[in-house]
């Protein structure tokens, strides 16, 4: 058995006995070309940051390049643009003034442009309600003065009356001297819009834009002018109109009356009184035979509108002769005594 001391001192000779550790050190590691851990360091850094000054110089001037292309492309637009509009080719255009009265307010504007409509639309001046005193492709120089006007249109409709004519056709189906309106007038009307254009509130000009036209209906009288005819017996008549008419015949006994009271007769014919006036002396014709110089004394039944009846007599042949006849167009001559 040992001491306390004894151990120590066993240790102590242990620890003199063991190999001493090794530390790390970037002095044992980097040693480039002579230059400790340090010095690298230091050069390392320098060279890092030259890197990054020569990059941000590189893209300073490739920007500074760039942009300075695009902005003397601008120039180059712009230049050609004032000197296109000037007839000249230089990057200097002057300006020169030009009045423009508006509402009674006339400013001066100083400009390079070269057109009235170019001005207008470079003092960004809305037109669609104005004119201006100067044509809009006028070519504007020193001392140009435009006036602009406030325009507006406004349509009216006017309505023009067209009367109609009256014609008057003489015929004889109506009675001597009598008039018949057949056709009735209607006036015809013109109707047309007229624009009418206003500056400042004062009419300068009036333009048709549309027209419809419908026409007269003319008026047509008829007047009665009789007329003159020659019969079968060769005798002329005279007479006040004539009516075309569907004639039947009849017969009846020898004492037999007319509706008028008169007896009948070969001179006898039987009609509608509201078409032909009882007592009427009548020629009547036909293309069978003519029957002559009757009288309107009797009416019938069936006797309606432009029919009549013709007497045929009394005797056995009458009644043969009414249907021979049978029922035929004629016409009746209205006589005038």
């Amino acid at each position: 058995m040992y001491s306390k001391k004894q151990n120590l001192y066993v240790n102590s000779q242990n620890k003199k006995n063991k190999p001493a550790k090794k530390h790390f050190s970037l002095d044992s590691i980097f040693n480039f070309h002579g230059l400790n851990n340090k010095n690298f360091l230091r050069a390392l850094t320098c060279a890092c940051f030259a890197v990054v000054i020569t990059a941000s110089f590189l893209m300073i001037a490739n920007y500074t390049k760039h942009h300075s292309y695009y902005m003397q492309e601008d120039a180059s637009i712009s230049t050609t643009k004032y000197a296109a509009r000037n007839d000249i080719f230089d990057e200097s255009t002057d300006t020169f003034d030009v009045s423009v009265t508006w509402e009674q307010n006339t400013i001066s504007v100083s400009t390079v442009e070269t057109t009235v409509q170019a001005l207008l639309e470079e003092l960004n001046i809305d037109m669609s309600d104005k004119e201006s005193s100067i044509a809009p492709d006028t070519k504007i120089t020193e001392n140009s003065s435009i006036t602009l006007y406030s325009v507006e249109y406004r349509d009216t409709t006017e309505t023009e009356t067209i009367p109609y004519q009256t014609e008057t056709v003489d015929v004889s189906t109506i009675p001597y001297g009598s008039t018949k309106v057949v056709t009735k007038g209607v006036n015809g009307t013109t109707v047309r819009t007229v624009r009418e254009k206003i500056l400042d509130g004062k009419v300068i000009s009036s333009t048709v834009i549309s027209e419809n036209t419908t026409a007269p209906v003319n008026e047509v009288i008829y007047h009665g002018a009789g007329g003159y005819f020659t019969g079968d017996d060769g005798v002329e008549y005279h007479y006040s109109y004539y009516i075309d008419v569907q004639a039947t015949a009849y017969t009846a006994p020898y004492n037999a009356r007319t509706a008028s009271g008169a007896p009948v007769s070969t001179s006898v014919i039987a009609v509608d009184p509201r078409v032909i006036s009882l007592g009427t002396k009548v020629y009547v014709a036909s293309d069978y035979y003519d029957c002559g110089v009757r009288y309107a004394l009797d009416t019938g039944s069936a006797i309606k509108g432009n029919i009549i009846d013709v007497f045929m007599g009394t005797d056995d042949s009458a009644y043969a002769k009414a249907l021979n006849w049978g029922r035929r167009s004629a016409r009746v001559y209205i006589l005038v005594d």
